[in-house]
């Protein structure tokens, strides 16, 4: 009988470490889009900031207690807990996906993922642009023209799509001309479900 729970009490303390170390583990980085879609990444326990030099975007991960740099321009994408982030390749920014319908919206990633560690509902913007669009999730990412971004780049892009995608212009005509991140929202939860 000592012998069962001793046996009992050792599965149970292998049960209780795995379950530990899988519910830390708050990072999952796919290094292709095909990772992605068969859940082959490698996890992290923890994020810890991020480094913007010479327009890239470079994250802070621990695994088991190390610190290691992830460069954004050489992966596609990751999860944070179950947000999913892609990275918007010209500026190897990260991007958060906030509406996965007929459009993809994605929003600031660098900022999204301060508010999650933090647990907070707003934060600083020091890097790119607010918000994205793309036609699907492996497709290309656009940046959209900001108030402080430079405008010019995102315009152009703005308008290939369009041309490339003219079942979308309520979309942009809601949007209007002022890109005001707030009414993307609503006008992609509106014509881009």
């Amino acid at each position: 009988m000592e012998k069962f729970k001793l046996l009992i009490s050792i599965t149970l303390f292998f049960a209780l470490s795995i379950f530990t170390v899988s519910a830390n583990t708050v990072i999952t980085v796919y290094k292709t889009y095909e990772d992605y879609q068969n859940k082959i990444g490698e996890k992290y326990d923890k994020y810890d900031g991020y480094i913007h030099s010479l327009g890239k975007v470079k994250l802070y991960l621990y695994k088991n207690g190390v610190k290691t740099k992830v460069k954004c321009a050489d992966i596609w994408g990751f999860t944070y807990n179950t947000e999913l982030f892609r990275i918007y390749k010209k500026d190897a920014q990260p991007v958060r996906v906030i509406n996965n319908g007929s459009i993809i919206y994605y929003e600031n990633g660098v900022a999204h993922l301060e508010m999650l560690a933090t647990n907070s509902k707003s934060a600083e913007l020091y890097v790119g642009y607010y918000c994205f669009l793309s036609k699907g999730i492996n497709t290309p990412i656009i940046p959209m023209p900001g108030v402080w971004t430079i405008t010019g780049y995102a315009k152009k892009q703005v308008k290939k799509f369009r041309k490339e995608y003219p079942e979308y212009s309520d979309l942009f005509d809601c949007i209007d001309e002022n890109y005001r991140y707030t009414k993307m929202r609503v006008c992609v939860q509106i014509y881009g479900k």
